[in-house]
């Protein structure tokens, strides 16, 4: 039989690594496994009590605050009443400072981020942040007012406490005078409709345009070499580039469709014997990417289908723009494969897609990264061209796992930029085979 439940008193503090009482730390007091039975609060003291009925002798209590966390389970004596403790949490100190324009006016509306809480700035452009450790970086994003298309991006900046105040800076794109006329005019001579754009100037800023049934427009473009991209609700899309001279005002594009083009994607196992699981994501990439296109035993629309290889090992790619690139690619966690191609008019060729296991990197660190966020950038020895991706919920952890073809690769790894605009890497190479995983190892990645 049960014991029946029995009044526990909990009490105790939380300080920090210099002995200072820590208000406002979160308590939580659980079973070894399940939600918490009781959720408290430090006060002015760094001080919590409460008390719960003990159905089993066996704690787990949580305390968390100044961005540390610290875990205790306890075994409660038949005869005890009352427990106390004492949690020891990071020193920790806001973050302070200003986001200003390029003029040194504040930005009182923007937002500050760290991690994923905002932050708002008031209107002489101060912020702070909760406390942060201390000697630890601490990744901030901003996101500018308004539109993201009136500001130059904003790369994310990385600062500690002790580099109070800080100045964060926006800059105000500069306003073109150019005005953007699109006609998009379908096979047939008719209005084409967009069902979306992106236009970009030197690569990477973002601007805002407007669709309408056969045009799309956009104001404000300055002199630059910018980059349109359409998805269109029917036959192939556009990618285009075109440069904007210095004072122009007006600038014409006219983007008709040719007959689209379809090539037969056939699933090919390697090594033959490689068994396929029952369902297989298959899509299409690239910057005019095509419609993927199932009969028995396939499920999914659009870019993106589900093949299930044991009812059939071919699909339809259509609405591929004549003469230019394409791309599929299986994803899968355990499998990789891609294949690339040029449309070809009139082929209506069949293109294998080789399926095979991957290899993983396993990238491991002798002390836990302090950044947030990282950039991981992946290249083959000898090119030049490096696969950047990124990396977030990165701080605290010590590895994380990589999918990637087998084969030599070089790697990277850099930090977002402190304050100072500077930042810090590790690099390696690895040789990566199928179906196993190659530890990369990263040293002094907390440092």
């Amino acid at each position: 039989m049960l014991a029946p439940p029995r009044p526990l008193a909990i009490t105790g503090t939380v300080i920090d690594d210099q002995q200072r009482p820590l208000a406002g730390a979160r308590i939580a007091i659980a079973p070894p496994r399940g939600e918490p039975l009781v959720s408290l609060a430090t006060d002015a003291n760094g001080a919590f009590a409460g008390e719960i009925h003990l159905l089993q002798p066996t704690l787990r209590i949580v305390a968390e605050g100044n961005g540390g966390r610290s875990e205790r389970i306890v075994d409660v004596g038949p005869d005890q009443d009352r427990i106390e403790l004492t949690f020891r949490m990071p020193a920790a100190a806001p973050i302070t400072g200003f986001v200003l324009d390029e003029n040194d006016r504040p930005v009182g509306e923007a937002v500050v981020f760290v991690g994923n809480s905002p932050i708002g700035v008031d209107p002489g452009g101060r912020f702070a942040t909760p406390p942060q450790p201390l000697g630890a970086p601490v990744r901030l994003r901003v996101l500018p007012p308004g539109l993201a298309s009136d500001w130059d991006p904003v790369a994310a900046v990385s600062a500690r406490p002790d580099d109070s105040p800080i100045t964060i800076r926006l800059r105000r794109r500069a306003v073109g005078q150019c005005r953007l006329m699109v006609d998009l005019i379908a096979v047939d001579g008719s209005p084409l409709e967009a069902r979306r754009a992106t236009l970009l100037r030197a690569g990477d800023r973002w601007h805002q345009t407007t669709l309408r049934i056969g045009e799309i427009t956009a104001v404000g473009l300055g002199p630059a070499i910018w980059h349109l991209n359409v998805e269109t609700m029917t036959g192939h899309g556009f990618d285009e580039r075109f440069e904007i001279v210095a004072a122009a005002t007006e600038h014409r594009l006219r983007l008709q469709q040719r007959q689209p083009e379809s090539v037969t994607i056939e699933l090919v196992p390697e090594p033959a014997d490689l068994r396929l699981p029952d369902e297989l994501r298959v899509i299409s990439v690239g910057a005019i990417r095509g419609r993927l296109v199932g009969e028995a035993g396939r499920r999914g629309q659009g870019h993106d289908w589900w093949v299930q290889p044991a009812v059939a090992r071919r699909l339809r790619i259509e609405d591929l723009a004549p003469e230019r690139p394409f791309a599929v690619r299986v994803e899968h966690e355990d499998l990789v494969g891609e294949v690339q191609g040029i449309a070809r008019r009139g082929d209506h060729a069949v293109v294998s897609l080789t399926v095979r296991r991957s290899g993983h990197i396993r990238f491991e660190a002798d002390v836990a990264w302090t950044d947030d966020g990282l950039r991981l950038f992946l290249a083959r020895p000898g090119t030049v061209a490096a696969r950047a991706e990124e990396l977030t919920g990165m701080g605290g952890r010590t590895s994380f796992r990589w999918q990637i073809d087998p084969g030599t690769w070089q790697w990277r790894i850099e930090t977002p930029a402190d304050s100072t605009g500077a930042s810090r890497s590790w690099s390696g190479q690895v040789e990566v085979g199928y179906g196993n995983d190659v530890i990369a190892p990263v040293r002094g990645a907390g440092r």
